[in-house]
């Protein structure tokens, strides 16, 4: 089983360009999940129907927000927050 400190450097390996930046292609990976993801608004989601804030899709909006913030998190996250033993 891979250690938190071997998951945060394989997110940065894969997001973050030799400077420490965001790649390119990481840039539009997060714009488009950050607007996907509603990482920047509200997640409660008003139904059509009835005018009212619906909660199924109000919790599956907070659950794509949770997995950008997750990403987001991982790939700025500096190295001596994590250790070898965190899980």
């Amino acid at each position: 089983m891979m250690s938190m400190l071997d998951v945060k450097r394989a997110y940065k390996a894969l997001f973050l360009a030799e400077d420490g930046t965001l790649n390119e292609h990481a840039k539009i990976i997060m714009d488009d999940l950050r607007s996907f993801c509603r990482a920047d608004s509200s997640t409660a989601v008003m139904s059509p129907a009835t005018k009212c804030i619906d909660p199924l899709a109000s919790m599956l909006a907070e659950g794509r927000r949770e997995a950008f913030m997750r990403i987001d998190q991982m790939v700025h996250l500096p190295d001596r927050v994590l250790t070898d033993t965190d899980d």
